[in-house]
């Protein structure tokens, strides 16, 4: 018997019985015999005295003791094999991201206080909360037990956070934008990668349109996981109106000159000189940003002797090229990007280039720079899925490097590079297949040698040119063949 189940009959033991005419008489034997029984009508608790009553027997008299009925109680437990489950969405980090649903299962109910007479279907928990709590009772609807009080302790929270000030994909033509993101819960938030400082929940910054054209990507995320993410334009305005100061007057009665009004463009002021970054897209190119600082780009674009002449006032600027080029891609270059894929699906083909101008100097190409700079690439409609991934395959001097998307936004992707030439914004789907005999690709193609499998066909059409790559490969066995023929005939 368990823990406020209706008490029933139970056995009674009867004793003392003597011999008439030499033979022992039982209950079953003796006169007018009438059994004893315990008459309970009551609950069972923890513990319960039950005593006997109503027997009798001719020539005998009835003494009756009691007994203790100890009583069991259990807990209930959550899951498949429980009284009850609990429904919702939990993140990887432990919050719920939905409102959570909190049933028994067929043949138990719940309540709310164990003295309750009205049960509950289920218990809704709507709230968001860090440190939420609820405490409830189980029972069995046939038996009427009813288990030790289960409390299940939750975080939840159901909204994403919230940015104010600009709207998604929108273009404004202004130098600067306030930005305000909210949320109770707010963890993290990055402006094209770039973490910004977060205090009580909120995130408050400006957006400067450093180049006449600037791609954001404001990504936000609490505890919980929920993500709000934004892309916004933002172009330098033609010209500003520049609002002249009252003049005032001094303790000598001079009038001083007005102070000066902050440059609109986006300059880094090096003692007199000056430094400018431009980005130019022609051709299809897609929106793109040259999201490293100006300072950062004297060092790593400018050599010693053209920084040392911007610190004495020499101007200069820096500018990024992009256009497209998938239908005028060097074929040389094509074919080392498809043997190099490593997984990848070719999206767009890209000239990207860096120039710079210092002083009165011609305008020079720079192929490569002191450090690595950091470009965002908006990804074209044509190519935004929310199950891809997208990475930039570099080629530069036969050689092909994969760059890794170093923002979080499905919409954009930004990349360090510290070479330019031919450029691929390429693709993969997240979800992968393994095999432990190679790479299968979805149209039954083998890679071997690398950890992810791929659709050897780019969905631009390319594929790898199999004559030229045999011929390339029979050459350079040639060539190990000969230059081994040479080192033994030299012994």
């Amino acid at each position: 018997m368990y823990y406020h189940e209706k008490i029933t009959a139970s056995s009674v033991k009867v004793t003392g019985f003597v011999k008439h005419k030499g033979v022992l008489e039982t209950p079953e034997t003796a006169a007018g015999y009438q059994a004893p029984e315990v008459v309970e009508d009551g609950i069972a608790t923890e513990t319960s005295e039950l005593t006997p009553s109503g027997g009798k027997a001719d020539n005998y008299k009835f003494v009756y003791k009691s007994g203790l009925l100890l009583v069991e109680r259990r807990y209930a437990t959550t899951g498949k094999d429980g009284q009850y489950v609990i429904d919702g969405t939990v993140s990887n980090s432990g919050w719920y991201t939905s409102d959570i649903i909190i049933r028994p299962k067929e043949g138990y109910a719940l309540l709310l206080d164990e003295k309750d007479t009205k049960t509950q279907e289920s218990i809704v928990l709507k709230e968001d909360t860090d440190s939420g709590e609820t405490s409830f009772y189980v029972t069995n609807t046939e038996t009427g037990e009813i288990y030790y009080q289960s409390t299940f302790y939750y975080k939840k929270d159901v909204k994403a956070p919230i940015i104010q000030g600009i709207k998604d994909e929108a273009t404004y033509e202004v130098n600067t934008r306030e930005v305000t993101v909210e949320d109770d819960y707010l963890t993290s938030v990055t402006v094209n990668g770039e973490a910004r400082p977060v205090e009580n929940g909120k995130a408050k910054f400006t957006l400067v349109a450093e180049q006449e054209t600037m791609v954001y990507v404001i990504v936000a995320t609490d505890c919980a996981g929920n993500v709000n993410d934004m892309t916004v334009v933002m172009n330098q305005p033609a010209e500003l109106p520049v609002t002249p100061e009252e003049p005032k007057e001094d303790n000598t009665g001079a009038t001083p000159a007005p102070s000066s009004t902050p440059d609109a463009n986006d300059i880094y002021t090096a003692k007199e000189g000056t430094i400018k970054k431009l980005v130019k897209v022609v051709q299809g190119a897609p929106n793109t940003s040259l999201t490293t600082s100006t300072n950062e780009l004297k060092k790593s674009v400018l050599n010693a002797g053209e920084q040392q002449a911007v610190g004495e006032g020499s101007n200069a600027n820096i500018e990024l090229r992009i256009k497209n080029i998938d239908s005028s891609v060097p074929q040389s270059d094509k074919e080392v990007i498809i043997a190099n894929l490593g997984g990848y699906s070719v999206g767009e083909y890209l000239d990207i280039t860096l120039w710079k101008k210092v002083g009165s100097s011609t305008e020079k190409k720079v192929s490569s720079t002191n450090k690595p700079i950091s470009i965002t690439v908006a990804v074209p409609e044509n190519l935004q899925d929310a199950s891809r991934k997208f990475a930039v395959i570099r080629v530069h001097n036969g050689s092909a490097s994969i760059l890794p998307d170093l923002d979080s936004s499905a919409k954009t992707v930004t990349f360090a590079t510290d070479k330019f030439s031919t450029y691929v914004l390429a693709y993969r789907q997240q979800s992968v297949s393994r095999s432990s005999g190679g790479l299968m690709s979805a149209n039954g193609g083998r890679a071997s040698g690398t950890s992810m499998y791929y659709d050897a066909s780019p969905e631009t059409g390319d594929s790898v040119p199999v004559i030229p790559v045999s011929i390339t490969f029979i050459v350079s066995l040639a060539g190990i063949f000969a230059t081994l023929f040479i080192r033994r005939k030299s012994r």
